[in-house]
């Protein structure tokens, strides 16, 4: 796989194998070859690596909607996901739709007072803490949510209808679980992972 430094759009190539086909040969092991241990100690293959996995699929859904987003103005991803949060009218306060759009403190602040400055947000004190402050929409910011919400829907639509229908039904809620799961880093007690050879040889022979 070719990784370049900074490059925005994904290797669509490469995400494919990644995430698009079914498991290939997975008989290549990278890892520590030092001549001090065996590297098959601890095999690593990025086809089933979880992390790498996700990283890629992070990468090509944000390709995918910043190519949705830049057909209908100048809005960026970060500004999207804080117009369509305030849209949403599930949040009370700024912190929640931070946390919400996984924006860093720093970065809120200054997409959010860039939209303020652009005639997208309006910004007030937030009454019971002074440590975030209310958000609304203009009616600038309500006409670029309603030009975009029909298109990014049918995203959200296609991407589902590219899982089988068995899948739709659980990926949603095995996203939640494996969230839940990435919150524990000490594995001390848990089960050790099951044996990727026997994984794999079965995922070879369902394909």
């Amino acid at each position: 796989m070719r990784w370049i430094p900074g490059r925005r759009s994904v290797d669509r190539q490469c995400v494919r194998r990644l995430i698009g086909d079914s498991l290939v040969d997975m008989s290549t092991k990278c890892g520590d070859f030092s001549s001090e241990r065996n590297p098959m100690d601890d095999p690593f293959n990025i086809d089933v690596e979880l992390g790498f996995l996700f990283a890629q699929l992070h990468i090509a859904l944000n390709a995918q909607a910043r190519s949705v987003i830049a057909r209908h103005g100048d809005l960026t991803l970060a500004q999207w996901r804080i117009i369509r949060l305030v849209a949403s009218g599930q949040f009370q306060g700024s912190t929640g739709i931070r946390k919400a759009a996984c924006i860093d403190k720093s970065q809120f602040s200054k997409t959010v007072h860039l939209l303020e400055k652009n005639g997208y947000l309006l910004v007030s004190e937030h009454s019971d803490d002074k440590r975030q402050f209310n958000l609304a929409l203009t009616p600038k910011a309500e006409r670029a949510h309603t030009k975009l919400v029909p298109d990014l829907s049918k995203r959200n639509a296609h991407l589902m209808n590219a899982l089988p229908p068995e899948q739709r039904k659980t990926i949603v809620q095995t996203i939640k679980t494996l969230i839940t799961a990435a919150d524990v880093s000490d594995f001390s007690s848990h089960s050790a992972p099951p044996d990727q050879d026997s994984e794999i040889h079965l995922s070879s022979k369902e394909t």
